[in-house]
């Protein structure tokens, strides 16, 4: 399997997936130098792997091989050991022969003189400035949705309270008009005239006068507990909809937290890059 990769390589064919690497299958097949890597710029190190074996695989030449890199989001660098290394858009530098798995003398001899290759201090330089330039982008567009979004959440809230101010009315005005009705009601069982005289004198305005004032109370704690219960579930669906607007500014917030680091990693990439030191030359632990 090693030897048909490398012929696949060395020829210039499509390399398959399965011989990029010959556990290219474990999805937990890279070192933990690239995991963590992976973990910095939340990218898969195997996405990274196959993109430089298929650019490796379809070009011939230094210039076809950096042309087949750039469209895939990577640039071709002069390296401090002669041979090669690889900065992507974020700014990581990595050497070549390590991400094709061949030998050093196998990109040498395809890569020849690297002087006409960009240095890579002078890459991530661009790639820090490109990057600036899209954070930036990135906060004003987030700045101008988080102010539409506080706009649509007072609007939200305004027609919420208000709604729930005619809902409740009609539903109050219903519970005293029954009120209304029900006193009637009970005020109608009593006789009137000389029947009404009849059932003064034999007890039954009393037993009738006992039964509607249990009846009132019931009737109060009825309407009252349909008052409480109706307040409540209209302060329910308030909480929710705060939950909710809570909920879209707290994500705002996530997303404004990773633009400005991102921000802040390019701006560091820019002052480390400007320095250029040895140590920009290599892969980062």
């Amino acid at each position: 399997r090693d030897v048909s990769r490398e012929l696949f390589i060395e020829h210039g064919w499509r390399v398959p997936r399965g011989l990029i690497n010959r556990n290219e299958r474990d999805p937990l097949n890279y070192s933990f130098d690239e995991y963590q890597r992976a973990k910095r710029i939340g990218r898969d190190p195997r996405a990274d792997k196959a993109a430089i074996q298929d650019a490796w695989a379809l070009s011939d030449s230094p210039k076809a091989l950096a042309k087949a890199l750039e469209a895939r989001g990577l640039s071709l660098a002069q390296g401090n050991r002669r041979s090669g290394v690889i900065v992507d858009r974020q700014g990581e530098v990595f050497r070549l022969p390590k991400m094709l798995g061949v030998k050093n003398k196998t990109v040498r001899d395809r890569l020849g003189d690297q002087s006409p290759l960009p240095p890579v201090n002078l890459i991530q330089t661009q790639v820090a400035e490109r990057g600036a330039r899209q954070m930036q982008r990135f906060r004003d567009d987030l700045r101008s949705k988080n102010e539409a979004r506080r706009e649509k959440a007072n609007a939200q809230r305004k027609i919420l309270v208000e709604q729930q101010r005619v809902v409740r009315e009609r539903a109050f005005q219903n519970i005293q008009q029954r009120e209304v009705e029900e006193t009637k009601a009970r005020q109608a069982r009593f006789s009137t005239g000389l029947r009404g005289v009849w059932d003064w004198l034999r007890g039954e305005n009393r037993r009738i006068r006992d039964l509607n004032e249990i009846e009132a109370k019931a009737n109060a704690l009825r309407d009252q507990r349909e008052r409480d219960d109706f307040i409540r579930a209209q302060k329910e669906q308030r909480i929710e909809l705060l939950n909710r607007q809570r909920f879209e500014a707290e994500r705002m917030r996530d997303q404004f937290k990773l633009v400005q680091s991102d921000a802040n990693r390019f701006s560091q990439l820019k002052e480390t890059a400007s320095h250029g030191d040895l140590d920009t030359f290599k892969e980062r632990r």
